[in-house]
C-alpha cells in the first residue's frame, strides 16, 4: 500500500469515529460549539502526529515489557505541552473544552494509532497514519459543531448568523441531538463508502471484461 492511501482512508474507509466508534463521548460532549470542536480536533491531531514519530523510531530501542509504559509518557508530554500552549493562546475556547484537552493522553484513538499501529510499522506509514487519523476525527468535530452551534445557538465560531436570539433547532446543541447528529453522519458515512465501493467493484468487473474481450 502506498504511504499516503494510510491518509487518505482515515477519512472516510475507517474514520475514527463515523467507521471505528472510537472518541465518540468528546466527539458529542465538545461540539456545542464549532471553536470547541475545532481547538480539541486541532489538539488531538497534533498529539497523534507529534507522538507516531519517537515512538516509531523508538521501537526497536524500548524494551517490550516497557512499551506501552513508554508510549504512554511520551502521549501525556505532548498533551500537556499542547495543552499549555492552547491556554496560552486560546484561554477561552479551552476553559470551554475542560478536562477534555488533557483528556487527550488517554483518548482510545491516540493510543490506537501510537501504541497499535507505530510499534509494528515504518516511520512513513506510521506518520501518515496518524495524520491521516487525527485529521479524520478533526473533520468530524468540525462538522458537527458548525451544525450543533448554527442549528442550536444561531451563530457561528460566536457571530450570529440570524437576526435576534432566533434558533433553527435549540435540541441540537443538547447531549440527545449530538448523538443524533452522530449517528446520521455515521450512516451518510456508510451509505458513501457502500456507493463507493460497488463503483470500484463495476470498474474492476468492466476491465476484467475488456481483457477477456480483447484476448
Amino acid at each position: 500500500m502506498n504511504d499516503h492511501k494510510f491518509f487518505t482512508k482515515k477519512i472516510l474507509t475507517e474514520n475514527p469515529v463515523l467507521v471505528m466508534t472510537a472518541g465518540i463521548c468528546p466527539a458529542v460532549a465538545v461540539t456545542e460549539s464549532a471553536s470547541s470542536g475545532l481547538l480539541l480536533g486541532c489538539g488531538t491531531l497534533l498529539v497523534l502526529f507529534l507522538s507516531s514519530l519517537p515512538a516509531t523510531l523508538m521501537k526497536n530501542i524500548i524494551p517490550e515489557k516497557a512499551v506501552c509504559a513508554s508510549h504512554m509518557i511520551i502521549i501525556a508530554a505532548f498533551t500537556a505541552v499542547i495543552q499549555m500552549i492552547f491556554y496560552s493562546w486560546f484561554p477561552q475556547v479551552t476553559e470551554e473544552v475542560g478536562i477534555f484537552i488533557p483528556l487527550i493522553a488517554v483518548n482510545c484513538i491516540v493510543i490506537e494509532s501510537v501504541n497499535g499501529f507505530a510499534r509494528n510499522n515504518p516511520v512513513l506509514p506510521t506518520l501518515f497514519n496518524g495524520l491521516g487519523t487525527g485529521t479524520g476525527f478533526l473533520l468530524v468535530l468540525i462538522l458537527m459543531g458548525i451544525i450543533r452551534e448554527s442549528m442550536g445557538e444561531g451563530t457561528l465560531f460566536g457571530y450570529s448568523l440570524f437576526a435576534g436570539d432566533m434558533t433553527l433547532m435549540p435540541f441540537a446543541v443538547l447531549l440527545p441531538g449530538g448523538f443524533f447528529l452522530l449517528s446520521l453522519l455515521a450512516a451518510l458515512n456508510k451509505h458513501i463508502n457502500r456507493k463507493t465501493r460497488q463503483k470500484e467493484k463495476n470498474m474492476t468487473n468492466n476491465d476484467r471484461e475488456e481483457e477477456k474481450i480483447s484476448s
